[in-house]
């Protein structure tokens, strides 16, 4: 039996501080064959952290290492706590951004966004996982906004200005895996700020974009100190220059938000073989450096995390749970160990996919707090597809019940239909675009390629069939994006020259290499028809031959619809841009010529069916990949049967 003078004496050579612990109890037994600690006592200090699917407590103060009262939170005796409707609207909101969602008719927060949003509130680190088109990003983005908004209206933000400093301070900060993703943040933001502030435009110029495509490292940094901004959005490898060469600050930072975090960290899984590991560990990923360097920035401000007295003894026990030496025998002689960081900012991880690996490795690299939360609504009240069935309208019923007031809690698989179409060449995938065009009439879709594909090729090559087609980044506007909303000055107007200039000379090179590859193309072109003309030449072809011809011709006509509709748009984008993208009203998604993993496939149908709808998704690919789409659809259990369209 061991008495409680010994297991304090121990833990206090493991850490001064305890030496003013005050000791109330002075006879706690411990049962050595259990190691288990008097219950009434483990009870007290055994809470779990992580929240799954019971809805996170709000409370009052910032589970970080500053450990002040939010400002962001409303009393705990407001009346407005204690309403039972408060999960079925926005009250977690400032009652103004309430009112823009009200006029643009999103009247009550989603399932996953009534956990999340109170437990962003508490200021505690999380991870957000739930399926695509729920509104967790949405969600986030809304958090940021009422923070930021009351900042404004405290005056709390920066100055437009920061000419006489070269560094920028952001308080919030956006990660996202593509510069797609990041435009939208910027949209979505940009949006509600011009609702909520219609006469301050200038407002608006203290979100801004990090990413490829704005310009040069050099005018992308002088746009960024003439804005000052205070909501920074960008990728990973834009991001990490700016950080480790001190020019990207985190002394003010509030929030730091990665969306996609699956995507952005890639993590390998435990079938990797070594020569993969040896790559990463050789060639780190620019998300691994970045979040690398924010730790060290964080850890020379002494910002550790500190272990309380329960936390110690907690340890000590599950160290000893399973073994048979003493309790006690080994703190004597032990090697310093790694003390955690403790940020004194919210971080804040999401997406449909993050499985075990990524959070072991986010946790194991200490890239979020210890004290964290484990947010996910992805099996809270889904309805079976068994149960579902089909009236004569088309009408989705649970029962008696028409589904459609429910669509909410229907799994987004079930809320599809899925299209398996398999071809064998490049023209016959465009004709079935062609004819799914033209039977099943989408408004809005998006056309989802390899990484590897000539997006600009396939898109001219589809409007030539009178459908209205363009890439995903046509509307937009990254190059100007961070100078819109800028005040008028001799600064503006020279990084506007600058940009203007770099993106002449950046045409005229895309013109020459798209000249230099036509060139070599039409090369080739004319030795293949050399090689076919002597073949034809030293074998004649009889009449069976020929028939074959005739046949080949027919099969790789190219099909067309009759006329352009120019209500209904194609949007096409590769795989790895199309993550996360939230376009209105999207009816169809394509997916073309990709070999489909079970979390690649989820994400890419996710564009189409999001928030609660219904939506179509049509698979055309190569015959020779029937077998993956098998394997994938089995997994997921979604019926599959393959068409034919010859």
């Amino acid at each position: 039996m061991l008495t409680f003078n010994r297991v304090y004496k121990t833990l206090q050579k493991n850490n001064n501080r305890l030496s003013n612990y005050i000791i109330n109890n002075r006879s706690i037994q411990l049962n050595n064959n259990n190691n288990v600690f008097n219950k009434n006592f483990y009870k007290s200090f055994t809470t779990e952290t992580t929240a799954t699917t019971t809805e996170p407590e709000i409370k009052p103060k910032i589970k970080t290492a500053t450990n002040i009262t939010s400002p962001y939170l409303k009393d705990n005796n407001d009346d407005s706590n204690n309403n039972n409707n408060n999960n079925t609207q926005f009250k977690f909101f400032h009652p103004d951004i309430q009112n823009v969602l009200k006029e643009m008719k999103i009247d009550k927060p989603t399932i996953i966004q009534k956990k999340t949003i109170p437990a962003l509130q508490s200021g505690v680190d999380a991870y957000i996982v739930d399926e695509t088109g729920t509104g967790k990003s949405f969600g986030v983005m809304l958090e940021i906004m009422n923070r930021y908004y009351k900042d404004i209206l405290e005056n709390k933000t920066t100055n437009h200005s920061n000419k006489n400093n070269e560094i920028i301070k952001p308080k919030y900060i956006i990660i996202s895996p593509t510069r797609e993703l990041a435009w939208q943040f910027g949209y979505w933001i940009r949006n509600l700020l011009n609702r909520l502030l219609p006469e301050n435009k200038e407002q608006l110029s203290k979100v801004q974009l990090a990413v490829n495509g704005i310009a040069s490292e050099e005018i992308l940094r002088k746009q960024l100190l003439l804005s000052n901004p205070d909501i920074l959005i960008g990728t990973s490898n834009m991001l990490y220059p700016l950080v480790v060469n001190g020019f990207l600050s985190i002394d003010n930072l509030n929030m730091l938000y990665i969306d996609e975090a699956d995507q952005i960290f890639q993590t390998l899984g435990k079938d990797a073989i070594e020569k993969q590991k040896k790559i990463r560990r050789d060639h780190p990923l620019p998300s691994s450096l970045l979040f690398n360097e924010i730790k060290r920035k964080v850890r020379e401000n002494n910002h550790f995390y500190t272990e309380t007295f329960e936390d110690q003894v907690k340890k000590l026990l599950k160290k000893n749970q399973h073994t048979s030496k003493p309790l006690l025998d080994e703190t004597e002689n032990q090697k310093p160990k790694y003390i955690k960081t403790d940020r004194p900012f919210q971080t804040i991880f999401s997406s449909a996919t993050i499985g075990n690996t990524t959070k072991k490795e986010i946790k194991d690299r200490d890239w979020i707090n210890v004290k964290s939360q484990f947010i996910t609504a992805l099996d809270e009240n889904k309805v079976k597809s068994k149960d579902i069935r089909v009236n004569k309208n088309g009408e989705y019923f649970h029962g008696d019940l028409e589904l459609a007031p429910f669509r909410e809690q229907l799994s987004i698989i079930n809320r599809l239909n899925h299209y398996f179409i398999t071809v064998d060449s490049e023209n016959q995938l465009i004709n079935g675009v062609v004819d799914v065009w033209r039977n099943l009439k989408p408004t809005i879709a998006i056309g989802i390629l390899s990484n590897d594909a000539n997006i600009s090729k396939i898109c001219e090559t589809i409007r030539k069939r009178n459908i209205n087609c363009f890439t995903l980044s046509h509307a937009m506007n990254f190059q100007s994006f961070n100078v819109t909303h800028l005040p008028d000055s001799p600064e503006k107007e020279q990084i506007l020259k600058d940009s203007e200039l770099e993106s002449k000379y950046k045409e005229i090179n895309i013109k020459r290499e798209i000249k230099y590859r036509e060139k070599e193309r039409k090369n080739k072109l004319k030795q293949e028809r050399k090689l076919q003309q002597q073949h034809q030449k030293n074998e004649k072809l009889d009449e069976e031959d020929e028939n074959v011809l005739e046949i080949l011709k027919e099969y790789e006509k190219e099909w067309k619809l009759d006329q352009l509709d120019n209500k209904s748009v194609l949007y096409l984008a590769k795989e790895d841009a199309i993550r996360g993208i939230d376009i209105e009203d999207v009816s169809h998604v394509f997916i073309l010529n990709i070999a489909v993993k079970p979390s690649s496939y989820l994400h890419m149908i996710g564009r189409t069916a999001r928030m609660g709808k219904f939506g179509n998704v049509v698979c055309i690919y190569n015959a020779s990949l029937s077998p993956k789409y098998l394997n994938t659809m089995n997994q997921l259990n979604i019926p599959f049967k393959e068409e034919d369209i010859y």
